[in-house]
This record gives structure tokens, C-alpha cells and sequence, in this order.
């Protein structure tokens, strides 16, 4: 199998955001030989194709913490990685999902067991360490090849990654994926032989014999591939429908509860009720109205409650709390 040489740093210095390293899966979906790559970034949020991100991930937490979000074009559940967490990425000419996944596993089961691990795999194409969950992968099909990519838990920080993964709702529903909740452990507390980077040497030299070096030209390719990860029409209209219920009590304001139906990562409705003070129940009806449509995502939102006097409206409360409640 051929390692994939990938610089991990921009030209600025800084390190390369996760959407990048899915973008080069894309791209090398042309080789006709297996390929195997490692990678590193700095804390991010993962979530799967068909997962309703309201419904996985803490996103007011995140926000605060500076913890990036992005969508996979694979299934499985929400994941967390870190710079003491490996991503590994496995590309090879297209077989049956069983089929590659089994490949896979193998590989990377026996590499570990090389290396003094007791790994075995689950029946959810996890790998266990003394039946703790070290390890979780996914995979899709592209451009005629196999992609599966997953992590490796080696020293991640587990109580940020439980923050992360637990979303604050009272009530939410909706047609998405969920995650299933795993008991995880760090490989660090097991691996004999030296800190991350030992081991992703270690793991590279196991499983590969060869390696390929990216050319400035891959990278500028790589790099308009990973622009598509960010945009509202990839990440937002991928979310499946879902309807939430949200209630709170804000200083000033009092009681609010909105009631929020999100349709291809757009508002298709929403209704407000509560013990707050308005104006008239038109300007709440128009404020409702003036809402449909709009992307839910908090730039949006408040870009679009930029048009209109919110605190003339439902007294006392501001735009930017308004998305607040609406978002977190």
C-alpha cells in the first residue's frame, strides 16, 4: 500500500482545516492502487451524511470553544478529532462496501496487534481495545474508488469530545441518522513505544511500502475541492428535515418558545408563543413570515434580522439573541 505525503501546514503556517484532507480523498480517487494517509487537525466536529446537526452536536459549546463543524459525504455518526487524535484515510479501486471495510479492518487491526495492541473489530466496523472503542470508520463510494476514513484515539481530550457530542435540546425530531453512543478509551495508556508521533510512524511503516508526494498543482486542486465542504448548499441542504421545539427564559423578555420546521437547511417554518410582550400579533406573524426561507445557520439568520426592528416587535429582545435562541 502507498503512504500519500500531504504537507499538514498552509503556506501561512497555520494547520489545515479537516474539509481539506476529504477533498484530497476526492482528488486521489484516480489512482489504481490502494492508498493510505494520516492526518491531523485542530479540534473538529464531524458529522455524517444523513445526521441532523441540531440533534448531534452541542453547537452553542462549539461555537464558543472555536470548534470547527463539518459535514461528511459518508454515513455513521457525529465524531470529534483533535491534534492527539489521528484521522486515517484508506482509497482503493471500488469493491463491495463488506469487502473494503474487511480489507481495511485487517490492515489496521494486525498493524496494531504488531505494535503490542489488543484490538479486535466490531460488528459496527469499530476496533475495540479491551472492549473499549479506540477507533471508528465510515465509508463511501466515488468516482469509481473506495473511501473509508475513520479515527484513531490516541490522546484526545475525551471530556471536550463529550461536550461536543451532546447536543442541549429539550425536544427535537426528525428523520436523520443518530449517532450510536460508544465507551471510548486513549491507545496512549497502552502503546509502549514512545508519544503520537512514534506511533504514527510506527503505523505508517506497518502498513506501507511505498510513497507518494503531492505536487504544488495537487495541492491548488486539493484546495477548490475543499471549498464545496463549506458552503451552505453542501452543509446546510444535507440536513434532513427536522422539527424542533425550543423554549427558554430570557432576562427582560420573559417565556419564549419557538416552534421550528427546517427543510433542506432552510426555515420552512416557525411560530413563537410565550409570556413576552409584542406589539400585535401581526408584527409577530410578520416576523414568523419574514424568517421562511432563510438558511438556518446564525450568519444568515442574522443577517437576515438585520432588516427589521426585532426589540419593536417582541419587547426588549434584541436580533442577536433572537438567533441566539433560535441556533444554539
Amino acid at each position: 500500500m502507498t503512504y500519500v505525503g500531504i504537507p499538514e501546514k498552509l503556506q501561512s503556517g497555520k494547520t489545515r482545516r479537516l474539509a481539506f484532507y476529504l477533498a484530497a480523498e476526492e482528488y486521489l480517487c484516480r489512482d489504481s492502487e490502494p492508498l493510505f494517509f494520516i492526518w491531523n487537525v485542530t479540534p473538529t466536529v464531524i458529522i455524517g451524511r444523513n445526521q441532523i446537526l441540531e440533534k448531534e452536536v452541542n453547537t452553542a459549546y462549539c461555537r464558543e470553544h472555536n470548534i470547527d463543524i463539518i459535514r461528511r459525504k459518508s454515513g455513521g455518526g457525529a465524531v470529534y478529532a483533535d491534534m492527539n487524535n489521528l484521522m486515517c484515510s484508506y482509497i482503493c479501486p471500488q469493491t463491495s462496501v463488506n469487502q473494503a471495510f474487511c480489507t481495511y479492518m485487517d490492515k489496521m487491526r494486525n498493524a496494531l496487534k504488531d505494535m503490542g495492541l489488543d484490538v479486535e473489530k466490531s460488528d459496527r466496523n469499530d476496533l475495540l481495545l479491551n472492549g473499549f472503542k479506540i477507533s471508528g470508520n465510515a465509508y463511501y463510494g466515488h468516482a469509481g474508488h473506495s473511501i473509508i476514513h475513520g479515527t484513531m484515539l490516541f490522546d484526545t481530550d475525551i471530556e471536550t469530545m463529550t461536550c461536543t457530542l451532546t447536543p442541549t435540546k429539550e425536544k427535537l425530531q426528525g428523520k436523520g441518522v443518530e449517532s450510536v453512543r460508544s465507551r471510548v478509551t486513549n491507545i496512549k495508556d497502552f502503546y509502549k513505544h514512545g508519544g503520537l508521533e512514534d506511533f504514527k510512524k510506527h503505523l505508517r511503516s506497518t502498513l506501507c511500502d511505498a510513497t507518494l508526494e503531492l505536487t504544488e498543482k495537487d495541492i491548488e486542486e486539493i484546495e477548490k475541492i475543499e471549498q464545496g465542504y463549506y458552503s451552505n448548499t453542501y452543509f446546510l441542504r444535507k440536513n434532513p428535515p427536522f422539527t424542533d421545539i425550543r423554549k427558554k427564559y430570557i432576562p427582560g423578555v420573559g417565556n419564549i418558545e419557538a416552534a421550528i420546521d427546517v427543510k433542506q437547511g432552510r426555515i420552512a417554518s416557525i411560530v413563537f408563543s410565550g409570556d413576552f410582550f409584542y406589539s400585535s400579533i401581526e408584527d409577530v406573524k410578520m416576523l414568523q413570515e419574514y424568517l421562511k426561507g432563510v438558511d438556518f445557520c446564525p450568519k444568515e439568520i442574522e443577517k437576515r434580522l438585520a432588516g427589521i426592528q426585532v426589540q419593536d416587535i417582541i419587547s426588549n429582545l434584541q436580533a442577536s439573541i433572537l438567533t441566539r435562541f433560535i441556533t444554539d
